[in-house]
């Protein structure tokens, strides 16, 4: 994971390396990463995190 400041916004990174293809790794990063990534922006832009119903 990488940060670099934009002025006022920050540029957050992640990559994963050596995922096999289909394998459940790779399936949970795709899953994983996307609500994870959307609950932390909601808690800095808002101080609140995302209900559970917002998760699914």
């Amino acid at each position: 994971m990488s940060l670099s400041g934009l002025g006022t916004d920050t540029k957050m990174t992640v990559t994963h390396s050596e995922l096999e293809p289909g394998s459940d790794m790779d399936k949970g990063v795709r899953d994983g990463w996307p609500a994870v990534l959307s609950n932390l922006k909601s808690m800095v832009e808002t101080g609140k995190t995302m209900s559970e119903e917002d998760w699914k």
